[in-house]
């Protein structure tokens, strides 16, 4: 296994890797066929700030359960209410028109976000048992990144190494 402090920069630029959790594959098949992706609120929120910071906000989707990394892709634009907003409609309370053309949701307590633009890298079936020697998460309390919980950030050198692994 190469070196985790020798592996070359997967990507060009600054670069942030996060966690997504999806709660069902069918969100990862309508992400992947629609280059979209919504999560909650506070994801978001860490989503958004980090597009702002760097070059590459690269994350890594996990189906619950399934003890697999299912892809990485890159997000490639801020939440956008005009941007597919059929899609994770089900996941949304209840959306309505507003006068400027996009959608607004009615109450405060929906599950999911606006929709970001994503550029699937890779589809995959990742095992996590690839990764059992993977050392913690310092921004996690040092838990294995297989423990991570939706949106959960990893440090640069985690997140590189492991974008050198799931795509050689």
């Amino acid at each position: 296994m190469l070196e985790m402090s020798k592996t070359s920069a997967v990507y060009n630029g600054r670069t942030r890797f996060f966690i997504m959790k999806s709660f069902t594959s069918e969100n990862l098949q309508l992400s992947r066929e629609n280059g979209v992706w919504a999560t909650t609120f506070p994801v978001t929120k860490r989503i958004q700030m980090a597009f702002r910071s760097v070059e590459n906000v690269i994350c890594f989707f996990s189906l619950n359960e399934s003890h697999a990394f299912q892809g990485i892709a890159r997000i490639e634009s801020e939440p956008n209410s005009r941007l597919k907003p059929e899609i994770f409609a089900n996941d949304r309370n209840q959306m309505t028109r507003n006068n400027r053309g996009g959608y607004e949701y009615e109450n405060s307590h929906n599950r999911v976000s606006k929709n970001m633009k994503v550029e699937w890298l890779l589809g995959c079936n990742f095992p996590f048992k690839e990764i059992e020697d993977f050392p913690g998460n310092p921004l996690n309390e040092h838990m294995p990144i297989t423990k991570s919980y939706n949106g959960q950030e990893l440090p640069y050198n985690l997140g590189n190494y492991l974008s050198h692994l799931m795509l050689k």
